[in-house]
């Protein structure tokens, strides 16, 4: 790991910058290197030019800007749209294989259970080991699929017959999918290799799955994600805040890649 990897902070960059902590940020990087400025001018633009660098490396330069910039933003008179942590796109939509009309959670549930898919150990479901073994190989197989060839994978895994193509955004992929009447879904790079593995374990284990049961399933699995699919980075807990943890209604927990900054769960409010 590089210096400037220890710096960086891709949670709060690219596609999950917030635009608010931002331009407070640089409203006082600004003010700051005016002030210096004035004492010595090289020093201003030495101070112009390395906070610059922090807050488009960092996300912000000032410390503690998630708890003060929502607030100051709100007086701001250009309006935002806070980024967060699960923020899709685009306009904020975020799907599954799934789609809009999941199959019954609990018959989802109970199937899986006897399918050997999950255990039950005290009050805590785990994965068994035999499907874990199963959804990595099958992932490790996607990780690095060109963009034509994971669609395929989206395509032969979603129920129906979706039509399925990718798009860049933000340096990343977006596989959508599109059914009759049912409107789109766009799915994260990892979500989708996430997803398609795991219906394709299902099928391999013979769980007794159908495809839209299968599709439910391979949402609910993703909760026990603890390593991105793609990019093999420990997931960490975050929050649907917006604004890097500013005033969302109702925040709730997400596993955050903070390699590839995308949300593979999003968790039910508790």
């Amino acid at each position: 790991m590089t210096v400037l990897d220890g710096i960086r902070r891709p949670e709060y960059t690219g596609r999950n910058r917030c635009w608010p902590c931002t331009v407070v940020n640089a409203g006082i990087l600004g003010v700051a290197a005016v002030v210096a400025g004035v004492a010595w001018p090289p020093l201003g633009v030495a101070v112009a030019v390395v906070g610059t660098a922090a807050i488009w490396i960092r996300g912000y330069l000032v410390p503690y800007t998630p708890q003060f910039a929502p607030r100051l933003a709100e007086y701001l008179p250009v309006g935002f749209t806070g980024s967060s942590a699960a923020a899709s796109v685009p306009e904020g939509q975020s799907g599954s294989l799934s789609g809009t009309d999941p199959s019954d959670p609990e018959a989802v549930l109970e199937t899986l259970l006897e399918g050997g898919v999950l255990v039950a150990e005290g009050e805590d479901l785990l994965l068994s080991p035999a499907f874990e073994d199963a959804w990595r190989r099958e992932w490790d197989r996607l990780r690095d699929a060109t963009d034509e060839d994971l669609a395929a994978a989206v395509a032969g895994a979603a129920p129906g017959d979706p039509a399925v193509t990718t798009h860049e955004v933000d340096g990343g992929t977006w596989v959508r999918l599109a059914g009759e009447g049912e409107g789109e879904v766009f799915l994260s790079r990892p979500v989708a290799v996430a997803e398609a593995a795991a219906v394709r374990a299902l099928d391999a284990l013979d769980a007794g799955t159908d495809p839209g049961t299968s599709a439910t399933a391979a949402r609910a699995l993703r909760a026990f994600l603890d390593t991105c699919p793609v990019c093999e980075t420990a997931l960490v807990e975050s929050s649907t805040a917006d604004c890097c943890g500013g005033r969302t209604a109702n925040p709730r927990p997400v596993s955050l890649c903070p390699e590839c900054g995308h949300s593979l769960y999003t968790f039910p409010e508790t």
